[in-house]
């Protein structure tokens, strides 16, 4: 039976949920991968559509015009900086996302969130601040994210 988060993800990720697993099935190769036991050390920049972080990144995220998916062994220390964000997992640091972020229960995030769009699922941990933008302008850059 498919979770609530993965019902609300939907269509770009057809999440299965599997005794408390969380598996998503791409189907097609415009998905990248960071898989779970894999930590990458630097700053990640990707021209792919979707990314999904399974392991662990330690710096920036950079994906503008990608749907970046932190999954809930996932984890992100640094800025996570896309179209759209969903987080499961854990992140420390900034997630600026042009549309929404979209937290789920076993969301961790400690840090400053900006979206035009925000959703929290009840008993997601969020210490730090979100601000909301109006739809229609451009991201702002991350030093003016403070």
């Amino acid at each position: 039976m498919d979770s609530p988060w993965c019902q609300y993800v939907g269509k770009p990720f057809n999440c299965v949920g599997d005794g408390g697993r969380w598996v998503s099935l791409a189907s097609d190769r415009s998905l990248a991968l960071v898989s779970r036991g894999l930590t990458l050390s630097g700053d990640l920049k990707i021209s792919t559509t979707r990314l999904q972080i399974d392991g662990c990144v330690l710096g920036n995220v950079m994906a503008k015009s990608s749907i970046v998916t932190i999954g809930p062994s996932g984890s992100v220390v640094g800025t996570v900086h896309a179209d759209t964000i969903f987080l499961a997992g854990q992140v420390t640091g900034k997630m600026v996302a042009a549309g929404q972020i979209a937290c789920a229960a076993s969301a961790n995030f400690d840090g400053h969130m900006l979206a035009t769009q925000l959703s929290i699922q009840a008993g997601a941990r969020i210490v730090g601040t979100m601000a909301l933008r109006k739809v229609g302008l451009l991201p702002v850059p991350m030093q003016e994210c403070a």
